[in-house]
């Protein structure tokens, strides 16, 4: 494991980096945040669905 902490290098200029995290690691880290939500708001939805399909 290397213990010495390189500036990550983006093409063109520095990178955007904000608490350790480059722009692309908060990009992904928000995706997966917004899939997180949508997935949790989604569940109850899909417990009606099939409780009423089952009822038929």
């Amino acid at each position: 494991m290397n213990d010495k902490y390189v500036e990550p290098v983006a093409v063109g200029g520095t990178a955007i980096v904000m608490w350790g995290l480059t722009l692309s690691d908060w990009v992904a880290v928000m995706t997966m945040i917004y899939l997180g939500i949508h997935i949790v708001l989604l569940i109850p939805r899909l417990i009606t669905y099939f409780k009423k399909k089952n009822d038929k």
